[in-house]
């Protein structure tokens, strides 16, 4: 018979056999249920889970309302986990073994130096800890936000070492995935900004990039009022350089126009170095569609998402081709090829 299977990443679930899942009756079952999973195979006293989860009532009350949780527990584990429960004298445990708990898989595997080991974890890592649970009871909830830090923290430390494989192995898709969940975790992370900005260098979505580190900016400034590192704002320097440079190097060269030749003192000409550079400069006008016939159609609010991922999408496609965006209002849009 397959063990029940306990998630504690997201939302609460039991599953038993066949993937039906069991609803537990209290929120207090739930809890200590997800309390003693954690702590995997540690016993603990009754007075301190009893004090954990019932803090606003006397000891008598709190140890009854224990007894009948853990009464609970049993009818619902009864058949596949029914010896789960351990009980010695005045202490209680959840034997593991009973289970498939995804937390302690994701601790064993985040541990691991193994890429698919890794990957395993982070996909184990579908939400927070308990995400939306809520007990209103302060012992618990201060035990809850300790435990979805801890988590937290070793999913950010497996996806970094993910990241550091995708980026040896030169994978950038694979790579921009990894450093956007990063992100999405802790925003805070400069390094994994820097990272995202080369890997969408890589692919030539210079705009991506340097959108990159305006997010970088920001966040770092409404969150911790600094600055960015300057190899971040040197990054940035070099890939905005990147993306105004000349994509063909050697045609670039052959348009350069070199100095007037000097005569040397015996009259014969010398050759000095090309100072000048002469460029075709293109410019593209356009109307990208009836913004007066569809405003109409649309609220306002619903109108400016549109818009902005539609500027998003045109940058993307003219930063590929070398050019940039000087204006873009209403339902039209100047770019230039060549400049500056």
């Amino acid at each position: 018979m397959e063990r029940p299977l306990l998630r504690l990443f997201g939302a609460f679930q039991l599953e038993f056999e066949a993937g039906k899942t069991v609803s537990l009756p209290t929120k207090k079952t739930k809890a200590l249920l997800a309390y003693l999973a954690f702590h995997d195979k540690q016993p603990h006293e009754r007075a301190k889970l009893a004090a954990l989860l019932w803090a606003d009532s006397a000891e008598p009350q709190a140890r009854e309302s224990l007894r009948q949780t853990l009464s609970l527990l049993r009818r619902v584990l009864s058949g596949a986990a029914a010896q789960s429960l351990v009980t010695h004298g005045d202490t209680v445990a959840l034997n593991s073994r009973a289970f498939s708990i995804d937390t302690v898989e994701f601790e064993q595997l985040a541990a691991s130096a193994d890429g698919r080991d890794l990957d395993r974890a982070v996909q184990l890592y579908r939400g927070q800890f308990l995400e939306g649970f809520d007990l209103r009871a302060p012992e618990f909830e201060t035990w809850l936000l300790s435990v979805r830090q801890q988590l937290n923290q070793k999913a950010i430390d497996a996806l970094n070492k993910l990241l550091s494989r995708h980026i040896s192995d030169d994978n950038v898709e694979r790579g921009i995935t990894i450093a956007t969940r990063i992100l999405s975790l802790d925003p805070l992370q400069e390094g994994v900004h820097r990272s995202l900005m080369e890997l969408h260098g890589k692919q030539g979505r210079y705009a991506a990039a340097l959108e990159q580190y305006r997010v970088c900016v920001d966040v770092l400034s409404q969150e911790l009022g600094v600055e960015p590192e300057a190899a971040t704002t040197m990054l940035y320097r070099e890939i905005r350089e990147q993306r105004n440079r000349p994509r063909d190097r050697k045609a670039g060269l052959a348009r350069r126009k070199p100095q007037i030749q000097k005569p040397r003192s015996d009259g014969s000409p010398i050759e000095s170095p090309w100072m000048f550079e002469r460029r075709q400069i293109t410019i593209m006008a356009c109307d990208l569609f009836r913004l007066d016939a569809h405003s109409s159609q649309f609220d306002p609010e619903d109108l400016q998402p549109v818009l902005a991922a539609l500027r998003s999408t045109c940058i993307d496609i003219i930063s590929n081709f070398g050019g940039s965006v000087r204006k873009f209002s209403g339902d039209g849009m100047t770019v230039y090829f060549g400049y500056p």
